[in-house]
């Protein structure tokens, strides 16, 4: 039991070490277009507007961000959706995880306006973020057979999504 707990950690450290590094990049809504990383615009020519307010002035989404964090060795999940910073995202998915017995717990991935997916596998596991839940499922999952595992599998899946925070 010590042994495949042993390869399960090295498995999974190999895999974050290795892996490609996770940035959070935003996700903006159709016929939106990126300003920053973490907020979008109208998109010039756009068919689809943001809606106005009762003021006419167009309607302004807050960046969401979400965050995964684990304790390899225990298999312990921590997760955070919809807060409104990165830093807020991190401290609730450790605390999550600390929660759930994880010590230490690790921050794997946050993520801003997007989805992220863990896919587990005989060998370790690995996290992406995208736009997309299926997107974000497909990246893993490429990371996850990429050593040759054939028993990779969706383990957790959620987004943080861009949400009106008030009226200008």
């Amino acid at each position: 039991m010590k042994r495949a707990l042993l390869i399960f950690f090295l498995a999974s450290q190999s895999v974050l070490f290795f892996g490609p590094q996770a940035r959070a990049q935003v996700a903006c809504p159709s016929g939106w277009i990126p300003y920053s990383a973490t907020s979008c615009g109208p998109a010039p020519n756009s068919q689809q507007s943001p809606k106005p307010n009762d003021h006419g002035a167009p309607l302004q989404l807050g960046s969401r961000w979400g965050a995964i964090a684990t304790d390899g060795v225990k298999g312990v999940l921590g997760t955070a959706t919809g807060e409104r910073s990165e830093q807020g995202a991190a401290g609730k998915a450790l605390a999550d995880c600390q929660a759930k017995g994880g010590a230490p717990c690790k921050l794997q991935i946050s993520y801003a306006n997007g989805c992220a997916a863990m896919i587990v596998g005989g060998r370790g596991f690995s996290t992406a973020y995208a736009g997309t839940k299926e997107e974000a499922i497909q990246r893993a999952m490429a990371v996850c057979r990429s050593d040759g595992d054939t028993e990779c599998h969706v383990y957790y899946t959620d987004c943080s999504l861009p949400r009106r925070d008030s009226w200008p």
